[in-house]
């Protein structure tokens, strides 16, 4: 009897900690939807995890160190750990290579996710200040088929942009809507930098998450995190991209069309689905119910086998 009483309170215990657990931080439980450190891919190649829709092929981009001209290289490669490779993290990790004055470099991923999605990666740039004072590259989530580097595409639910304006000179930008809000103008380059997006898609709903402190997210909104640090603050998803069509389904990277450099250098991405607190918190309660109710016939089981 008193071993069957010991039984249930352990239970009892466990679940109250899970409960605990999950309410006060929702992201350990979260379910990872998409993860590439490219350490599985060929060095010198197009990343096979990612849809490569510009350009077909690479052209003169390899991992060797960037080369200047106004139609060097272009295309992403998987290049390995190297003071003039992968500056973003350890590892192999992906180039994107832009030195034509008349192409770009467009990536996508399809992923399944709703409710609260999470969405890390490192980045880097070189240090190549190209001929084009305004280089940038786009960060961007939303629907299927989209593209990421548009301005004008529907299809694209939120965005950041990293750029380099000139000389050391950079920006960060986040879109609030349809317009790119400066938030943080400054970035080191040659230095590893991490991205943290937390996006809403409830079309109702807050969400709240625990990250560099408790964070409450409006629905049809997300916040945006460099180095740890809140930069966007509850920014609101394009207009038009959520009528009843607010699902993340697709991430991706594109360069300018009419840039030429520098290079930028992306990895450890990761992207992953929070799950609501109330879900578990729901599933746990009603087990310590079934528990309880059923503690006489379980405590007589018990008794049974011992005695």
């Amino acid at each position: 009897m008193k071993l069957c009483c010991l039984f249930h309170r352990l239970v009892v215990c466990f679940l109250v900690l899970v409960i605990t657990g999950f309410v006060t931080s929702p992201e350990t439980f979260a379910q990872i939807l998409f993860q590439e450190d490219f350490e599985g891919e060929t060095v010198g190649l197009q990343p096979s995890s990612f849809s490569v829709n510009g350009p077909a092929t690479n052209t003169g981009a390899t991992d060797n160190p960037p080369v200047a001209g106004t139609s060097g290289p272009l295309g992403a490669v998987v290049v390995p750990f190297g003071s003039v490779s992968n500056l973003a993290g350890t590892g192999n990790a992906l180039r994107i290579y832009d030195h034509d004055s008349d192409s770009s470099v467009n990536l996508t991923q399809d992923i399944t996710g709703t409710g609260l999605m999470r969405w890390d990666l490192s980045f880097s740039s070189d240090a190549f200040t190209g001929t084009n004072g305004n280089s940038f590259l786009r960060i961007a989530f939303g629907r299927l088929t989209m593209n990421p580097g548009s301005s004008s595409d529907g299809r694209v639910m939120g965005r950041v942009t990293i750029a380099r304006t000139s000389g050391s000179n950079t920006r960060f930008e986040v879109r609030n809507n349809t317009t790119d809000t400066t938030v943080l103008s400054d970035f080191t380059l040659l230095n590893s930098h991490q991205i943290s997006i937390f996006a809403n898609t409830d079309d109702s709903a807050s969400s709240n998450y625990n990250f560099s402190g408790g964070q409450s997210l409006a629905s049809n909104t997300y916040d945006v995190f460099l180095d740890g640090a809140l930069v966007a603050d509850d920014f609101a998803f394009r207009s038009g991209s959520t009528s009843g069509l607010n699902d993340i389904e697709t991430i991706g990277f594109a360069t300018g069309s009419s840039q030429t450099g520098p290079d930028w250098i992306i990895d450890d991405i990761t992207v992953s689905a929070i799950p609501e607190p109330s879900a578990l918190c729901l599933l746990s309660l009603a087990t310590v119910f079934v528990i309880i109710v059923k503690r006489k016939r379980v405590c007589f089981a018990f008794r049974s086998n011992f005695e």
